[in-house]
């Protein structure tokens, strides 16, 4: 990395030698640094990372579209770890940031047929818009099950992708997984949830939990760059530091429609 070079850094800063390192599992790194938790964040005008934590962005991206790359690296990582959803039928719960780069994800890698649920119409508006294929349901004016079975024969879907942190959605995919199918939590609830052991025995379901996404931080560099995606649809809004409280923050604690919110500190955004 050179003076000048335009970069996206990683939340978290693996140290390279604990064992989950060295086998390559950096998300479970013993002695992980997260930037803005550990150390202070990106919410200012000069920033300060370890090298290891920067990853330089390829000619021809810009820096708006680039701001994606760290929760599309998550994104991918959850992919990973549900191995290939290639002729997969998936479901997505929750259609905010993550949920919609997995939609997107998802798609470019092969799945057949993606769901996506929230109980935003705007976000799921926005679901329709970037992928219009996709199927869109909102679980207080559908019921999520019913639409499941009659769209799967009554099979239930390969694959979920849980990213809406809600105890409540958590609860509901061991109904909504087909038998041998896999539920990958993305999202972290505040509350403690509720698991179905009993129907995760007799159907033997796979449960993931899926936390960040270092080592693919180079993959959604690559993927960020291909024009036939539409990711920057997925930003919303662009704020300046100075009002990234007033409507960022707490307009999406009030009500969460918004896709991805970014900050503006200069350059090219």
């Amino acid at each position: 990395v050179r003076l000048g070079d335009r970069v996206v850094c990683s939340s978290i800063v693996p140290c390279g030698s604990c064992s989950y390192c060295l086998n390559g599992r950096t998300e479970l790194c013993e002695n992980a640094m997260m930037i803005g938790i550990s150390v202070d964040g990106g919410m200012a005008d000069l920033v300060k990372v370890p090298e290891k934590a920067i990853f330089t962005i390829p000619e021809g991206l810009d820096l708006l579209t680039a701001s994606l790359a760290e929760p599309l690296a998550i994104v991918l990582h959850s992919i990973n770890i549900a191995s290939s959803p290639l002729g997969k039928t998936v479901l997505v719960q929750g259609a905010g940031p993550i949920g919609l780069l997995e939609e997107l994800a998802l798609n470019h890698a092969g799945a057949s047929k993606i769901m996506i649920t929230d109980i935003s119409s705007r976000r799921l508006s926005l679901a329709k818009d970037l992928l219009p294929s996709v199927d869109i349901v909102n679980p207080i004016s559908d019921n999520v099950f019913s639409y499941i079975e009659r769209i799967t024969n009554g099979n239930g879907v390969d694959l979920i992708f849980d990213t809406t942190g809600s105890s409540k959605a958590i609860e509901s995919d061991f109904t909504l997984v087909k038998r041998g199918g896999k539920i990958i939590i993305v999202g972290i609830p505040e509350e403690i949830s509720g698991a179905d052991f009993f129907t995760t025995v007799l159907n033997e379901i796979s449960i993931y939990g899926s936390y960040e996404g270092y080592n693919e931080m180079p993959t959604a560099l690559t993927l960020l760059s291909n024009p036939e995606i539409p990711w920057r649809k997925i930003i919303t809004s662009v704020l300046t530091i100075d009002s990234a409280v007033r409507d960022g923050f707490m307009k999406l604690l009030r009500e969460p429609a918004e896709g991805k919110v970014s900050v503006s500190l200069g350059g090219d955004i």
